[in-house]
């Protein structure tokens, strides 16, 4: 009896521990059975918006004509400037699961280094922590990490120091919901490879250095004898600067290869010459960066062989340097200066004596050495903040160039615009998505001064960013009812409340200025001046520069199913500026010029598709002075 009482208890206890999980994984069914239900019907609503854009009645077909105020047609465009039916690439806006953004900074730094892994993601009361995998080299176990979201802005942030193994690190930042994730990678080296910290700043620095000789000989070519022999005794000035940079940064090199040696050799590094070192690596990282991004800009020939337009290639090509300067130097004697200096060494060592008596020589070797080996370093980084005083490496002959010669050579007209575009998108009748942007510009024209006639030909470009950005959808009328949003974010890119290229006149950094202000464009144009007529006729032509896809607007909404979260990503792209004001400059070209062939002043506006599914509407104000 005590037996079949014993077998009947354990028999209920599994029948009732397997209804348990029976029970359980039915639960899990609904809930995905519903959670599926609901992600097909949010993407199925939002994808039929995102399908008739573009579709209009035949009704209506007629009144979509773009409403033309323009005083003159441009006949003779150079490039095609008409507004897609479509904005952008339309598949990029399927609703995306999920949503992940990820990256890591340092992406290449020293064994024992910390870096910082961080991004952005949707929060929740039910979903506040972001899953990071990483594996290291080698085939090393991979090692999961959890990390807190921001409930305020979404963001979020690992710091890993982990970093003994040398190789290539993979990186799985997942989605809280699971729904999304995104890979990316980071490289570890080791203390051998200290002596190439500052190798591939120095290289762009070399081909930058070919590149300006290049330029400057076109410029002699076209200039007077007197001229040329100053702009060859300003060449000297900066490529004494260029061999300081270089030699600052073979000495560094150097140096740092004897320390990373000393540490291979079985010496070990302590903790804050590593950190430092990382330090070091990440100045030369991001320097690297943009000094690439300019070498690649400057690569193209000019618009045309005038001496005007091969001093405007003057300032291109410049721009490689542009971080090379005072500050840059500063920054790096501090980072020198502090391995040598830092009071963690020597207070080390004053603990290890007191303790055991005469100090190991690893220990004094990290206290004397490092002085002695970074001295010529710090000395080269020193002698080049003294030399380049407040100014940039070329600034010498680039102020020659735009402020003398430009001036000498050229008739020249600067000034200003400012731009507004709204584009709206409708659904059945309603509006569902709108976004406007401003900008503002510095306009310069440029023409050489010994042309003679009735119409006197220009170059110019449009130089500027976005001011503001606004951004809106609504999703919510298209939804089933019994679908609850939680929460509904629109991400507008970034932008700056005023123009940096009006900061600065365009010939003086204008290529620098691209790699650090945000929703940065510079456009080219063509201009007719006729003197009999005292009317200037723009063309749009390219964009050496224009917005890049990562100004985009951006919808994330999380909705609530079977008491679950689901997160849904939107990527809503944006017209560019060459294609809007291009199209917008098209229907108005024609501007007078006032006071003796001195100012210039023009305005515009367009409207296309009023009452269709998609509505553009632009306008602007151009003002220009001779100098």
């Amino acid at each position: 009896m005590r037996y079949t009482l014993f077998f009947i208890l354990i028999f209920f206890a599994h029948s009732h521990k397997a209804d348990a999980q029976i029970f359980k994984r039915l639960g899990d069914q609904v809930k995905a059975t519903v959670r599926g239900r609901a992600d097909r019907k949010v993407d199925e609503t939002i994808n039929k918006a995102i399908d008739s854009l573009g579709t209009k009645s035949k009704k209506k077909e007629k009144n979509t004509q773009p409403a033309v105020n323009n005083k003159t047609e441009n006949k003779s465009e150079k490039t095609s400037s008409e507004l897609p039916a479509k904005t952008g690439d339309d598949t990029n806006m399927e609703p995306q699961d999920g949503y992940i953004q990820a990256k890591v900074f340092p992406d290449q730094t020293l064994t024992g280094a910390s870096l910082v892994i961080s991004g952005e993601t949707m929060y929740s009361d039910k979903i506040k922590e972001v899953s990071i995998v990483i594996t290291p080299p080698k085939g090393a176990k991979a090692v999961s990490y959890k990390t807190l979201i921001n409930k305020n802005d979404g963001s979020f942030k690992l710091p890993f120091n982990n970093t003994n193994a040398e190789g290539n690190y993979s990186v799985k930042v997942n989605s809280p919901d699971g729904k999304a994730s995104k890979d990316i990678t980071f490289t570890i080296y080791d203390f051998g490879k200290l002596d190439q910290i500052a190798t591939g700043v120095k290289d762009l620095l070399r081909q930058s250095n070919t590149k300006l000789k290049e330029v400057v000989s076109k410029i002699k070519e076209q200039i007077s004898s007197k001229d040329a022999k100053e702009i060859d005794e300003k060449m000297k000035e900066t490529e004494e600067k260029i061999d300081a940079a270089e030699k600052m940064l073979t000495s560094i090199n150097d140096g740092c290869g004897k320390l990373g040696d000393a540490a291979m050799a079985g010496k070990g590094m302590p903790e804050n010459v590593r950190k430092n070192m990382g330090e070091l690596n990440d100045v030369f990282k991001k320097q690297e960066e943009v000094m690439k991004e300019q070498v690649e800009k400057a690569s193209h020939a000019p618009a045309d062989n005038t001496v005007c337009e091969v001093l405007v290639w003057l300032d291109e090509v410049c721009a490689a340097f542009s971080t090379v300067t005072n500050f840059y130097a500063k920054t790096i004697t501090k980072v020198l200066g502090n391995i040598v200096l830092d009071k963690a060494i020597p207070k080390m060592a004053e603990v290890a004596n007191k303790a055991v008596g005469d100090m190991p020589s690893d220990h004094d070797f990290w206290v004397k050495e490092p002085s002695k080996i970074l001295a010529t370093a710090i000395f080269d980084a020193k002698s080049l903040e003294t030399m380049l005083g407040k100014g940039e490496i070329t600034a010498d002959v680039l102020q020659y160039g735009i402020s003398v010669l430009l001036k000498r050579y050229c008739g020249t007209y600067k000034g200003e615009l400012q731009f507004h575009y709204e584009n709206i998108y409708s659904h059945e009748g309603d509006n569902w998505w709108k976004y406007t942007y401003d900008c503002g510009a510095a306009v310069s024209l440029r023409y050489p001064i010994n042309q003679t006639g009735g119409i006197i030909k220009m170059k110019g470009n449009i130089e500027g960013n976005a001011t503001n950005f606004t951004f809106g959808y609504d999703v919510k009328h298209m939804l089933p009812k019994n679908v609850t949003i939680y929460d509904q974010r629109s991400i507008t890119p970034l932008s700056v409340p005023f123009v940096t290229s009006q900061h600065d006149a365009l010939g003086f950094g204008g290529f620098a200025r691209a790699a650090a202000t945000p929703s940065y464009f510079n456009l080219t144009v063509d201009a007719e001046y006729n003197t009999e007529t005292e009317t200037i006729t723009f063309f749009y032509n390219t964009a050496l520069v224009d917005f890049t896809p990562a100004v985009a607007n951006r919808g994330l909404i999380m909705i609530i199913a079977a008491n679950i979260p689901i997160i849904k990503y939107i990527n809503f792209p944006i017209n560019k500026m060459g294609k809007t004001f291009g199209a917008t400059l098209k229907r108005n070209s024609e501007f007078k010029v006032t006071e003796k062939g001195t100012k210039i002043l023009g305005s515009g506006d367009m409207s296309i598709g009023q009452g269709s599914a998609i509505e553009h509407k632009a306008n602007f104000t151009l003002t220009a002075t001779k100098e």
